[in-house]
């Protein structure tokens, strides 16, 4: 049985009327109760799926067969009504889009100096950077493993927290999580906060009891005030990349 399948039983066992108000910790509680064996982070990006109004659930794969739910407000929901309801959001538009919001994101880390063409350079090859990382976790750290959902269709690559995107989220040996952000820009202390943003949202809608989080900050360059501000915080490791290119005359 889906998860999605286990949120109409929620609503059945329940005999929800349509302008019944229940929240998001009675559908955890449910849960506990009667599918315990249900991961904690699919079934927050279940309900995101589920609630035809969170703009959240753009970032998923979602059709028409996931609309159970309308969002009131962050942690109340009730039944979606298809005759009064506004119509379900199911594609991005060009202000959703995650290409663009990415975009966005990695311009707000490169210093005002830099002109549109070192922008849009540095964007690319972050993604470039992205790719080969995720080939080679090894490179991170031993026995590293992308986070996967695949009823949630999440490789463990731009995960989705709330409108914002986490370059890398991994798994180690002890199936903890590990929050990585990359910058291929110079690193500097905000890239900080960002970071202790991201390890919350995990800590709060994906670790079980038990799972630690923790954070690697991966940059071209660290700048100094980002390296005394992560002195302060324990699960907080710093990285930078090179680039080693050789050329071998054949002719």
């Amino acid at each position: 049985m889906t998860v999605q399948e286990m949120l109409k039983e929620f609503i059945s066992a329940h005999n929800y009327g349509k302008d019944d108000v229940f929240t998001k910790q009675d559908i955890i509680e449910w849960f506990k109760e009667f599918h315990s064996e249900t991961n904690k982070g699919t079934l927050n990006c279940q309900i995101v799926l589920a609630s035809t109004n969170n703009r959240n659930r753009i970032h998923y794969s979602v059709t028409a067969k996931h609309d159970l739910f309308f969002q009131i407000s962050q942690n109340k929901f009730r039944l979606y009504n298809p005759n009064e309801d506004e119509m379900p959001i199911y594609k991005k538009s060009k202000s959703d889009g995650m290409t663009e919001n990415v975009r966005n994101s990695a311009a707000n880390e490169i210093s005002d100096d830099d002109s549109d063409d070192e922008i849009e350079r540095e964007f690319v090859y972050e993604k470039d950077l992205q790719l080969f990382l995720s080939k080679n976790l090894d490179i991170i750290g031993k026995d590293l493993k992308l986070y996967q959902d695949i009823e949630s269709n999440i490789n463990g690559l731009e995960v989705n927290v709330g409108r914002r995107f986490i370059d890398m989220l991994l798994l180690d040996s002890e199936n903890n999580f590990i929050v990585v952000e990359l910058k291929v820009s110079r690193s500097y202390d905000k890239v900080l906060g960002q970071i202790l943003r991201y390890m919350g949202w995990i800590r709060q809608n994906f670790a079980e009891n038990g799972q630690r989080v923790s954070g690697i900050i991966i940059g071209r360059k660290i700048s100094e005030d980002l390296i005394i501000a992560a002195s302060e915080v324990q699960n907080i490791s710093l990285m930078e990349y090179s680039i080693d290119v050789k050329l071998k005359a054949i002719k």
